[in-house]
């Protein structure tokens, strides 16, 4: 697991659960990323800012739940 706070939200990665399909990616590649296993990974340094609604949109096209999104008062609104 690993978490990293994105657009003022906090997006938990569960790398045992990612079947990696690489939808979430194809939302938020400049945050996402698959790693050498193929499964997500967040990108170390991102150059570009992503919207909230698209960080939330790249989490909940996972089809296993393998992201999960928490807001700024600690609750999942994703996963």
């Amino acid at each position: 697991m690993a978490e990293k706070k994105i657009a003022g939200l906090t997006v938990i990665t569960e790398p045992d659960q990612c079947i990696g399909t690489g939808a979430c990616v194809s939302i938020a590649p400049s945050h996402l990323e698959m790693n050498d296993r193929n499964v997500v990974s967040f990108v170390e340094n991102p150059t570009e800012d992503i919207s909230r609604e698209a960080i939330i949109e790249a989490c909940e096209v996972c089809p296993v739940e393998a992201l999960r999104v928490l807001d700024e008062a600690g609750e999942q609104i994703v996963g």
